[in-house]
């Protein structure tokens, strides 16, 4: 599995409009605790108006002290992961925006036609509970 490093502003062809907006609670791991100022926060998942994968979005109560690479990975209430995002957030920014999510161990889901696919990602996604963060 690859863990690009992805800029904290993406740069898409097509950005779909936002259909829904639910925010989870962000639980940040000890070093970006410091980088960031809280040990916690919420994020958005914004879902497009399509049958797309959500986004994530970060609005922070202070400026990150410090660049960094973070992966968030959105998580059952059970501590399973069900899919994550990668994003470079630079010193001084107050918010941050990652690419669609991507779900994790899908593979097994690769012979499916694009509607079942979907159908099976919106039920791992109707799991989620929070979204954990660490240092890339």
């Amino acid at each position: 599995m690859s863990f690009a490093k992805r800029s904290a502003t993406p740069r898409f062809c097509h950005v779909e409009p936002i259909s829904e907006i639910e925010r989870l609670p962000l639980r940040l791991d000890g070093s970006l605790q410091t980088v960031f100022g809280v040990d916690g926060a919420t994020i958005e998942l914004r879902f497009p108006a399509g049958d797309g994968l959500p986004t994530l979005r970060c609005d922070l109560p202070r400026a990150v002290r410090s660049a960094v690479s973070v992966i968030l990975r959105v998580h059952s209430r059970a501590g399973i992961p069900l899919a994550w995002a990668a994003a470079t957030i630079d010193a001084g920014a107050r918010s941050f925006d990652t690419p669609p999510v991507r779900l994790l161990a899908m593979e097994g889901y690769a012979h499916l036609k694009d509607p079942q696919r979907r159908g099976v990602e919106r039920r791992v996604l109707a799991r989620r509970s929070y979204v954990a963060a660490t240092a890339a």
